[in-house]
C-alpha cells in the first residue's frame, strides 16, 4: 500500500491517507499535465495524487458521487485540528486499540453522528487496513507503526492550495464533470482492472464507487476533455484500451514494458 508522495517530489504537505493500490508514476503526470492546468479528479479517495497535483502548480478539482469521501475530505480542508484531536483521542481508545472492537467499527464508524468523529474514524480505519478500504477487509496494528504522535500534530495544520471539493449526490462518477470552469484534463483512478463479471456486492461499502471498465472506455472515447485514467498494471490494458495511448510505469516511476510495470496510465491524448 502507498501512502505520502513520491520521494522523488517531495512537498509540504502530503495526503493522510493511503491508497487501494501502489503507483509512482508521479513525474510522468507531470510531464503530460502542464502547469496551471485545471484538473477534475472524477473519482477522489485517497487523494494522494490530487494532493500532489495541487502542490505541484496544478489546480485539482476532487469529485466524488459518495458523501463520506466528499465529507472525510470537507473536514480536513475546513478544521484539520479538529480532526487531528478527534483521531488522537481515538487512537488511544479502545477504538483505536483494540483489534476486535476495531472490526466492529467497520460496521459502524458511518453511524456516529457528528461528522469530525467520522472523519477521524475514517482515517484511523484506512491507517489500519491491509488494503486501504475503511468499511471492510482486514486490520493489522503493524500499519501504524508510523502514524505516531508527530504524524498527527502535522496533520493539524493540512492546507492544500488549488485543491477544491466537488459533491454531485446520486450522479454516477462518469457523469459527475462540473460545467463550465475551464476544466483541461479529467484524471480518474481506476484501480484494479477486471471485467466486472462478479461485482455483485462490491459496492456496498460506505466508500466504494465500484467502476464498469467498459463504461470507462466509452467514457474516454465520448469525452471533449483530455482524460487519464490511472490503474494498476494488468496485461490486458493494452488490447481492452487499443484505440488509447497506454503507458506502463515500473515502482521508480519510469516507463517500462508491462511485464516489469506496477500501474499503467491509459490516456485519450
Amino acid at each position: 500500500m502507498y501512502y505520502g508522495q513520491n520521494n522523488n517530489h517531495r512537498n509540504k504537505v502530503n495526503s493522510p491517507l493511503k491508497d487501494t493500490f501502489y503507483f509512482s508514476g508521479f513525474p510522468y503526470l507531470l510531464d503530460i499535465i502542464p502547469r496551471r492546468s485545471v484538473v477534475n479528479s472524477l473519482n477522489l479517495y485517497s487523494g494522494i495524487i490530487e494532493v500532489f497535483l495541487s502542490q505541484n502548480s496544478r489546480f485539482v478539482i476532487g469529485s466524488t458521487p459518495n458523501y463520506v469521501i466528499y465529507e472525510f475530505w470537507h473536514c480536513m480542508l475546513e478544521n484539520p485540528a479538529r480532526v487531528s484531536k478527534v483521531a488522537s483521542f481515538l487512537k488511544k481508545s479502545p477504538l483505536g486499540t483494540d483489534m476486535p472492537i476495531m472490526y466492529m467499527a467497520q460496521e459502524k464508524w458511518a453511524q456516529y453522528k457528528d461528522p469530525y468523529v467520522r472523519a477521524a474514524m475514517f482515517l484511523l480505519l484506512n491507517r489500519h487496513s491491509v488494503s486501504g478500504d475503511i468499511s471492510k477487509g482486514e486490520l493489522s496494528g503493524d500499519n501504524f507503526i508510523n502514524f505516531n504522535p508527530l504524524t498527527l500534530g502535522k496533520l493539524k495544520s493540512f492546507q492544500v492550495k488549488n485543491f477544491f471539493l466537488n459533491f454531485k449526490e446520486g450522479a454516477p462518477y462518469l457523469e459527475n464533470e462540473p460545467e463550465d470552469i475551464g476544466v483541461d484534463y479529467n484524471l480518474i483512478m481506476a484501480g484494479k482492472f477486471n471485467y466486472n463479471l462478479f461485482d455483485d456486492g462490491k459496492g456496498e461499502v460506505h466508500e466504494r464507487v465500484l467502476i464498469n471498465h467498459d463504461e470507462l472506455r466509452d467514457f474516454m472515447g465520448n469525452s471533449e476533455r483530455k482524460s487519464i485514467l490511472i490503474y494498476e498494471t494488468h496485461k490486458a490494458l493494452e488490447s481492452f484500451y487499443k484505440n488509447f495511448n497506454v503507458t506502463y510505469i515500473d515502482q521508480e516511476g519510469k516507463k517500462v514494458e508491462q511485464k516489469n510495470s506496477t500501474g499503467a496510465i491509459v490516456a485519450n491524448f
